[in-house]
């Protein structure tokens, strides 16, 4: 049955490697059909890998040999290896075949897959003869497992092979589609530079023609200066309306320029008096100012000798209690007054001050003014004398209050006809602000008046500058006109015939002209055209030029980006090996050290309860002390009993908070405790309680230390492993 199944096996082996042979065959074909020169280099560094491929199989092949005629139940396992080897082979020649320079940066990929799965199957392979080899006692038992696992092998290679082949074959229609559409391009450009080139002949002849027939017209056309004499009298009768109209203009304007001076005038006088009625208004606004500003202050004073009154009425009171201080304010008043009569005569200096001003601006209504004037006079004058009057009330303070009462009812008086001139100023105000709108929109009237005039006067300038101009041409026109005269002599005996083919020239003129502005839209067109085709031309040229370099560009990039990949992949997988080495040795360690923790707080658990024992104990020994020694030791026997439940306490706490207590505390607890009296015949419970603390110190110092070092070790994993997630992102990310 085995020779049969390795007959069979032969059978099928040889028959798909024929057909594996024939299929690299085609592919090499067809590579080296679409081959340039320009991958040669590549195809060589590829022919060597494989040679080297080619002898590794050999090898193997030989030791597969070997094996064989030790075990001959394995022949046909190895001959299915072996025509596996020969297709792996096989694709390897085929993809170290040359391919076309389109094709370079597809087929690269698919061919290193290739080679990296016959690697993988060759390792396997050699995996399997070493099995073998080490295990020769078991290699009957398992020979139909491993030819199983052949059989599969061999299957899925072959499926590998023919996806290669599949994708050799699209990669072969893509490079025929293109070749075929640089192919038609190429036409499509021959078969235009054609039409160009024919285009381009018929546009000459066509020019050619075009310029004799215009050398043809400018020969008639040159008769035609004959007609310039009839033009010219009709650019003398031109010249002559221009000369009547050039005189109605400078009419025009000498009219403009009066109306003009008179606007200026006008808008002179208007500015002065604008200018006088805002000066008047300013200083109308200016008293009406002060006015106020001096009805507030008579406010205030009115106000404050309210309160002055007030205060009056309440000092009366006092004063015959307080005789000197009524002599002291009096003393005051009395300086009050004085000031007061300096501004008064303050007061009047302004007046006066402000009635010069205002005759000084406005001599018309000076009469009213001074009506008014005089009427603040005499309510100085009024002033003086209610002052006066003070001066007596306070000269006679019990008579005070009645004069006070009476100058109260004359201010009053006087306020209320301070409201009605204030009522009448204000009247006035909104008067002058009236006449001020009325004014104003007059001025506004006036500068559009103005501007009017203005863009008159520019018009005039143009006008004027047009005159100018036209008046150049005249002159330009008598200097041809005496030109022509010149010529006229020599041309009178053609004038006849001129008049009579005047008609038919002037027809003749507006075919040519027409003829003339077609054939130049028609060669504008032309050039437009031939402009076109040159700029598809250089583009298309341009593209194929790009599309090379780009090629060649991506094709070296690719080689290098292949490099730098493999050799990143390479670093990364050294640094995640160190790392990971590093890992594995901080995991271990931080094994072992919670290993060392867990035996620690069980040794330290384990003396906590033998320190607990010897403690009761002691305590036994203690009372059994105390019951032999009677009274006396009593108190001795409490301190003990407190100094032994104290340090029971302690053991306690520190077992359910696991924090070190310093040695000093436990030295100030020895020293609370009482000591024995001098009467007791032996020390060896104080002995025991001294190697009892310093053991309790002792553990826990060393307990301390060990919990640091945890939190310390825990500290570091945590970073080691911040550190190991951030290498893993980057890793993964530069795999990316």
């Amino acid at each position: 049955m085995a020779q049969n199944t390795s007959s069979s096996s032969e059978r099928d082996s040889t028959k798909n490697g024929f057909f594996d042979q024939q299929m690299v065959s085609d592919c090499e074909l067809n590579s080296s059909i679409a081959l340039g020169p320009e991958n040669q280099e590549s195809c060589i560094d590829d022919h060597s890998k494989l040679e080297e491929l080619n002898q590794f199989s050999e090898n193997e092949a030989h030791s597969l040999a070997k094996r064989d005629t030790n075990h001959p139940t394995d022949t046909s396992s190895s001959e299915s290896e072996t025509s596996s080897i020969n297709i792996d082979t096989d694709v390897e020649n085929a993809s170290s075949e040359q391919i076309s320079p389109f094709e370079t940066e597809e087929t690269t990929m698919p061919l290193e897959n290739v080679q990296n799965h016959s690697l993988k199957s060759t390792d396997k392979e050699s995996k399997d003869v070493t099995i073998e080899s080490a295990t020769p006692e078991q290699s009957i038992s398992k020979e139909v497992q491993i030819t199983a696992v052949q059989e599969d092998n061999l299957v899925h290679k072959q499926q590998e092979f023919n996806k290669m082949v599949e994708y050799v074959k699209e990669l072969e229609s893509t490079n025929t589609k293109l070749e075929n559409e640089i192919a038609e391009l190429n036409v499509k450009l021959k078969s235009q530079e054609i039409a160009f080139k024919t285009a381009e002949l018929q546009i000459r002849a066509d020019f050619l023609n075009n310029i004799e027939k215009l050398s043809k017209e400018c020969n008639i056309l040159r008769k035609e200066k004959e007609s310039i004499v009839i033009r010219y009298a009709n650019s003398e009768k031109e010249v002559i309306l221009e000369k009547k109209a050039q005189q109605e203009l400078e009419k025009k304007l000498r009219d403009i320029n009066k109306e003009r001076e008179n606007l200026l005038s006008k808008i002179k006088g208007l500015s002065a008096e604008n200018n006088r009625l805002s000066s008047c208004y300013e200083s109308k606004m200016i008293e009406i100012a002060k006015l106020q500003k001096n009805f507030d202050k008579l406010n205030t004073d009115l106000n404050s000798r309210e309160i002055r009154i007030k205060w009056l009425q309440n000092k009366l009171k006092t004063e015959t209690s307080a005789h000197q201080e009524t002599q002291a304010k009096l003393d005051h008043t009395v300086h009050r007054l004085n000031e007061m009569k300096e501004e008064a005569e303050q007061v009047r200096k302004d007046c006066q001050e402000m009635i010069k001003c205002y005759q000084e601006a406005e001599e018309i209504k000076s009469v009213k003014l001074d009506s008014q004037l005089k009427q603040k006079l005499s309510e100085l004058e009024v002033q003086k004398q209610e002052k006066s009057d003070q001066d007596q009330v306070y000269q006679l303070l019990r008579h005070e209050l009645e004069a006070l009462k009476k100058k109260q009812r004359m201010t009053m008086e006087e306020n209320n006809a301070l409201t009605l001139k204030i009522h009448s100023l204000e009247k006035k105000r909104l008067e002058y602000e009236q006449n001020l709108s009325k004014l104003k929109d007059n001025q506004n009237m006036l500068k559009q008046e103005i501007v009017d005039l203005t863009a008159r006067l520019a018009e005039m300038e143009t006008l004027r500058l047009q005159l100018d101009r036209e008046k150049e041409k005249s002159a330009a026109s008598l200097r041809e006109v005496e030109r022509l005269r010149l010529t006229n002599a020599e041309l009178q005996a053609d004038m006849n015939a001129c008049h009579i083919k005047e008609g038919e020239l002037l027809k003749f003129t507006e075919g040519v002209t027409d003829t003339n502005v077609k054939l130049q839209s028609a060669h504008s067109l032309l050039e437009v055209k031939a402009q076109a085709l040159e700029d598809e031309m250089a583009e298309t040229r341009k593209e194929l030029a790009d599309m090379q370099q780009k090629h060649m560009k991506l094709a070296s990039e690719m080689e290098t980006l292949k490099k730098e990949h493999e050799e990143e992949v390479q670093l990364l997988a050294r640094k995640l090996a160190e790392k990971t080495k590093n890992v594995e040795k901080l995991n271990t360690k931080l094994d072992e050290a919670e290993n060392e923790n867990r035996v620690l707080k069980r040794r330290h658990i384990a003396s906590i309860k033998e320190l607990s024992r010897e403690l009761y104990e002691c305590k036994k020994r203690l009372d059994n002390y105390e019951c032999t020694n009677g009274i006396r030791t009593e108190s001795a026997s409490l301190g003990s009993r407190s100094s032994s439940t104290a340090s029971l306490d302690v053991i306690n706490s520190n077992e359910s908070r696991l924090n070190a207590t310093s040695p000093a505390n436990l030295n100030s607890k020895k020293g609370t405790s009482n000591p024995p009296p001098e009467g007791t015949s032996s020390d060896y419970p104080e002995i025991d309680k001294e190697r009892l603390i310093e053991k309790l110190i002792k553990l826990q110092e060393t307990l301390v230390k060990k919990n640091d070092k945890i939190d310390f070790l825990e500290d570091h994993i945590v970073q080691l492993v911040k550190e190991m997630k951030k290498s893993s992102k980057c890793v993964d990310f530069k795999t990316v």
